[in-house]
């Protein structure tokens, strides 16, 4: 077989014959079955040999130098042991001891070289990993639920020694023994350090590819999980490192993290493909652990352990997700309640009814199934029953199933209905006789009039009138891009259906409804004059019923005739509204209206209708606030002459600097004729100019040219077509267009030379690599040139740089060129305000060299350093951060973030936010350890326990935290962190409420230890105390850590806390967390200051589920 074949397949049989020590038979035959890969021995051993994959290797004498100098000169820069891997592989300490100290023991001073010798070459196959994060010594009280239920796991109980660590009678938990020794042990090793990357997120912490850290994965595991005693989960590591791990240790792994909720959805988060295989685990779990029989799930469920509830609860929801119909049978039987959580990708927490109930008709009989067992019809996590889902997904077999079986119809549900459902007969059986069917599910949820409306069903429609249905019910809709609120007869003109509209006023005896004040109400009338569907019918039918033109007039930014000018070819219409009273023009204001009718006639060149407003006496000379600014000015832009006669006879002389251009030379020479062009060109003569050069008219550029006085004077509002602000001017049009003969003729009729003019001729000579232009300009330029030296900058050319600062530019000051740091920077997911100085310019384009020059060219104030240093961070740039902190440069400089607003899957709109940081705060959060070493340690002013502003912020230390970075945690209280900073308003949490909620135990005991307040005051918005974020996401041995280190329960903060945990752990459906929250039931007379621990407040539970 040819070798590249083999190359495809070498990962996997490095995997099989090194890393999980198959002998050669075993990975020959599985080869063979799984992959269809059937070769000889000689063939492997060859392939094998040739990649150096060898057992048991022993290091040589030179490999034992090497790995000997290399882990001690890490021992004296870093203060921390190594680890050694070989193909993939940890070769353990006492060998490696030996290999060091043993025949191929070095001098210290051998060792070390001599200064400046070359680091050796790295021996193929030995990579030596130094562990980022340091491990943490802690005190575990026994009685924690994974510790006690853990003992249940193993098939031998070993004595203990005390109550407290005694686990439930029960011992036949005990998983079976497969015939395969390792029968999960290789999937759960080769996803492990994976897996725990995604739940503690280290992102900077990287290893070779094949390398599984036993020290990493230590450090995850003791973040996450208690130990019985110190060493148990660093031996636990080694063994996944050396793939000696058990099944018992593969499960117990797998059941801590189930039980705690702590589920990896790798990096795309939460996805069907990544439930989908999460599920299959759980699945491949419940089988090798032998429990997959209905007496066995049985005393699962009945075990007194809050953990074996919570485990159960993840099974029977992976079962039910995969479809597993035995399963679930098998657990419902066994005493599961049918009315259990099932987490969802797309519509979060269900119960079982309402989960099937958007899979279809095939499943009934399952749904049959959970009905026999008592499930409730109308349970719902969310607000929406298992019907309505069925009414959503038209499941009309499961509809059935349900309503026979009683299931209630609640207000949302009836919309629902009313929506998707057509066909009368099956509609009337969602309506009893005394169904309110203007009860509606919160004030802004659709009542079932408005649903039947919009799907247009006119027999339900009817039906629903002669039920009594309000036609003046209010509801929220978008309109001229804005929130507002009309009536259902609102939503009726925006179908523009006249049969729906003529029924709903038929059975609306006031067509004009009380309105509260404050109410952005959109009268129905506006709605039909503003769109094309129905109209002039709708707008007839309104009129004649009695809408209040008025009220229709006032309730938009736009009159009825603006908003009618969108359709300019029915001039009845306009007639129709004026002869009912519909204004022509706004009353006069100091402030300048974005539009009018006539201007919209104007713009849409609809001469009849400019004749027919003029002659109902619009007004001609009104100045706008967007361009042209005037209707004069918008026929000038469109080249009608027609219109421009029409307008001038009739009295229209008003132009503004608004104006953009002039359509063509026709226009020009007749303007000319008629004495309007030249006050025309001294007030906007630069814009119109530039549309000249760009449209590229070379004959009305040049008419235009010798009659401009002012070339750098542009209109006062000039924007371009994104309604952005227009800066060019028309010398650099000349030079963008390559029309180098104007460009010439602007600066000998004296155009002034700017700065953004160099950034133009900065581009041109990089386009077309001549520098004759630029060099013209710089003799007739002096001062500050920061948008040129930014061209030069982002066009990487360092001898324009020194071609700027040789002609004594100044790259002080702020590039004019751009509107927001997106400009600049790579990254589309976040934006900053504009570059205040190049040198922000320079830290995200990772220039060393440029960043020097500009550094070295002129003083610098500490705070633009500052801000070029947290721009160096936020791109990851190190090198340059470390370089600009040998600066004087100010660490607390802060710099804002702005997160765009994004759409979630179902095309939602998430709102966008910013934050306020600091240069600490980025290189925590992203885990730059080395940089914040450098700032705590060389700037002692530096505000270590800065916030900032905006949602969600945090400090150093809260950042450190939420990344389960412990060398960060420690290395910030050793500065002088604040353990107990208040958190953010918005979305802030404490250190401790942080680890509470990511569930990191081990961080939570360490911060505890310290000192962290257990019940802090969450943030006032979004927030959480730490014993409410625990039991929000299920973390069973986080809330029993906290309720006995303290976690108040009593008192009108405990109670309150208390409630709320208990509502959190039910909303998100963790019955097991809610249950060892209600077995903490306080009893105040004992809960005094002086309780202890807290032990004595448990009161037991029951902890079947």
């Amino acid at each position: 077989m040819d070798d590249s074949v083999w190359e495809l397949y070498k990962p996997e049989l490095h995997r099989l014959y090194i890393q999980q020590n198959k002998i050669l038979s075993y990975v020959r035959e599985y080869m063979a079955s799984m992959y269809g890969f059937d070769e000889t021995t000689a063939q492997y051993t060859k392939h094998f040999r040739k990649w150096g994959f060898q057992k048991n290797q022993k290091l040589s004498e030179q490999e034992g130098i090497f790995i000997g100098k290399r882990m001690d000169k890490r021992k004296r820069e870093f203060e921390k042991k190594s680890e050694v891997h070989i193909n993939g592989i940890e070769y353990a300490p006492r060998k490696l001891q030996k290999a060091i100290y043993g025949k191929a023991y070095v001098p210290t001073m051998q060792s070390h070289g001599f200064p400046g010798a070359p680091s050796p070459d790295t021996p193929e196959g030995i990579v030596v990993c130094t562990p980022a994060t340091p491990s943490m010594q802690l005190d575990w009280n026994l009685a924690l639920p994974w510790l006690r239920f853990s003992k249940l796991l193993r098939t031998e109980q070993t004595e203990v020694s005390s109550p407290a660590q005694q686990p439930s009678p029960t011992s036949t938990l005990a998983v079976a023994s497969p015939r395969e020794p390792n029968a999960i042990s290789h999937t759960v090793k080769y996803q492990v350090v994976d897996r725990l990357r995604y739940l503690v997120p280290w992102d900077r912490l990287s290893h070779p590819i094949g390398v599984n850290s036993s020290s990493r994965t230590a450090t995850g595991l003791r973040i996450l999980m208690p130990e019985e005693s110190e060493g148990q989960l660093h031996a636990l590591a080694m063994r996944f490192s050396e793939s000696k791990q058990s099944t018992t240790d593969s499960l117990g792994l797998e059941m801590f993290l189930l039980s705690n909720n702590l589920v990896s959805h790798g990096p795309d988060g939460k996805t069907f493909d990544s439930m989908r295989s999460h599920d299959k685990r759980v699945m491949e779990i419940l089988r090798v652990s032998g429990w997959n029989t209905v007496a066995q799930l049985q005393i699962l469920l009945s075990a007194k352990e809050p953990t074996a509830g919570a485990i159960a609860e993840k099974i029977f929801a992976s079962a039910l997700r995969i479809l597993d119909e035995d399963v679930v049978e098998m657990m419902l039987e066994a005493g599961m309640s049918p009315d259990g959580c099932i987490d969802t990708v797309d519509n979060g927490s269900l119960t079982p009814l309402q989960f099937l109930a958007t899979l279809g008709g095939i499943y009934t009989e399952l749904i049959e199934v959970f009905i026999s067992r008592g499930a409730d019809l109308n349970k719902s996590y969310n607000d929406i029953s298992a019907l309505e889902y069925a009414v959503d997904f038209d499941n009309t077999v499961v509809i059935e199933v349900l309503l026979s079986r009683g299931a209630r119809v609640t207000p949302s549900c009836l919309a629902a209905a009313a929506r998707n459902i057509q066909d009368l007969s099956r509609f009337q059986r969602f309506l009893g006789p005394d169904t309110d069917v203007n009860e509606r599910s919160g004030w802004q949820g659709p009542s079932p009039l408005a649903q039947a409306v919009s799907s247009g069903s006119i027999e339900i429609i009817n039906l629903l009138l002669t039920r009594g249905a309000d036609v003046n019910a209010f509801h929220e809709i978008d309109f001229n891009h804005d929130v507002g609120f009309t009536t259902v007869l609102g939503i009726a003109v925006q179908s523009g259906k006249l049969e729906i509209i003529e029924a709903l006023l038929h059975a609306c005896p006031d067509v004009n409804p009380e309105i509260e004040d404050g109410l952005p109400y959109v009268s129905p009338l506006a709605i039909a004059a503003s769109t094309a569907k129905g109209w002039p019918g709708a707008v007839t039918l309104l009129l004649q019923a009695g809408v209040d033109i008025s009220i229709a007039d006032g309730c938009s930014e736009r009159t009825l005739l603006e908003l009618a000018s969108r359709n300019t070819k029915n001039i009845g219409v306009f007639e129709l509204l004026v002869g009912y009273g519909a204004m022509i023009d706004r009353p006069l204001s100091e402030k300048e209206h974005a539009t009018s009718a006539l201007l919209s006639a104007v713009k849409a060149g609809a001469t009849e209708l400019v004749s027919l407003l003029i002659s109902m006496g619009a007004r001609l000379n009104d100045v706008y606030s967007t361009p042209p600014g005037t209707a004069l000015g918008a026929a000038i832009e469109k080249g009608d002459l027609d219109l421009i006669q029409m307008l001038q006879v009739a009295g229209a002389v008003s132009i503004s600097p608004k104006l953009r251009r002039i359509t063509n030379l026709e226009t020009a020479e007749y303007l000319d004729e008629i004495g309007l062009l030249q006050g025309i060109l001294d007030i906007s003569g630069a814009e119109i100019l530039k549309a000249a050069l760009l449209a590229k008219d070379n004959n009305l550029a040049q008419r235009l040219l010798y009659r401009i006085v002012e070339f750098n004077t542009l209109g006062a509002e000039a924007t371009d077509y994104n309604g952005r602000i227009s800066q060019k001017t028309p010398l650099q049009t000349a030079i963008t267009t390559k029309r180098l003969p104007v460009a010439y003729t602007i600066l000998e009729r004296g155009a002034t030379v700017v700065d953004c003019d160099l950034a133009v001729a900065v581009q041109y000579t990089v386009k077309y690599n001549d520098t004759e232009l630029l060099r013209r300009l710089l003799t007739r330029f002096q001062g500050s040139a920061p948008t040129a030296m930014a061209e030069a900058i982002l066009s990487d050319r360092p001898d324009l740089l020194q071609l700027l600062l040789a002609a004594g530019l100044d790259a002080t000051g702020q590039p004019q060129k751009f509107r927001c740091q997106s400009e600049v920077s790579e990254d589309s997911d976040i934006y900053f305000d504009p570059p205040e100085s190049v040198l922000e310019i320079l830290s995200q384009s990772n220039n060393r060299p440029m960043l020097e020059t500009i550094l070295h060219s002129c003083p610098w104030s500490p705070s633009l350093v500052g801000r070029a240093l947290t721009l160096s961070i936020i791109s990851s740039h190190i090198e340059l951060a470390t370089y600009l902190l040998s600066w004087h440069v100010d660490v607390n400089q802060e710099i804002t973030i702005y997160h765009p607003e994004v759409e979630d899957e179902d095309g939602k709109p998430i709102p966008g936010y910013k934050i306020v940081v600091t240069p600490l705060q980025i290189a925590v959060r992203d885990q730059h350890v080395h940089v914040v070493e450098q700032m705590l340690g060389t700037h002692p002013a530096i505000d270590i326990n800065y916030l900032g502003a905006g949602e969600n912020r945090r400090t150093a230390l809260q950042h450190a935290v939420e990344n389960g970075n412990m060398e960060l945690v420690n290395l910030l209280l050793h500065h002088g962190a604040n353990i107990n900073s208040t958190p953010a308003r918005d979305g802030g949490a404490t250190a401790l409420q942080i680890a509470s909620i990511r569930g990191y135990l081990g961080i939570a005991r360490r911060l505890i230890e310290l000192g962290a307040e257990i019940n802090a005051a969450p943030a006032r918005v979004n927030g959480r105390t730490a014993l409410e974020g625990a039991a929000e996401h299920g973390r069973i041995d986080m809330i029993q850590m906290l309720l006995l280190g303290g976690a108040s329960v009593t008192g009108d903060d405990g109670q309150r806390q208390y409630r709320r945990a208990i509502e959190f752990a039910e909303r998100n459906g963790h019955n097991a967390a809610a249950r060892l929250l209600i077995s903490f039931e306080p009893r105040q007379e004992e809960m005094g200051p002086d309780s202890g621990d807290g032990v004595d407040g448990i009161k037991s539970a029951d902890w079947g589920c």
